[in-house]
C-alpha cells in the first residue's frame, strides 16, 4: 500500500490524491487518503482496504504507468 499525490489534474475525486491497495493482480484506490492511515491499525487497513475501490487493468506504457505505480514500478 502507498499514497500518490498527483503531480497533474486528474479529476476533482483524486487531486488531493488517493491510497493504492496491491495484492496480486488485484489493486484498489481510495480516495481521499484518510490522515490517520500511516498509523492506522491492520484491522483499520483491512477496513479501508473493503471501502477502496477496485482499479481496472491498464497497459505498461511508459504514458499510463504513472499514477498508481507503486514507488518501486517504472523505474529502472
Amino acid at each position: 500500500m502507498w499514497d500518490v499525490m498527483p503531480t497533474t489534474t486528474v479529476g476533482v475525486t483524486l487531486d488531493g490524491g488517493w491510497l493504492t491497495f496491491l495484492a496480486g493482480e488485484d489493486k484498489r484506490r481510495l480516495a481521499p487518503v484518510p490522515l490517520y492511515w500511516l498509523n492506522a491499525s491492520e484491522a483499520e487497513l483491512a477496513g479501508l482496504l473493503e471501502t477502496a475501490k477496485p482499479v481496472g487493468k491498464r497497459s505498461d506504457t511508459p504514458s499510463s504507468a504513472g499514477a498508481d505505480a507503486s514507488p518501486a514500478e517504472g523505474r529502472a
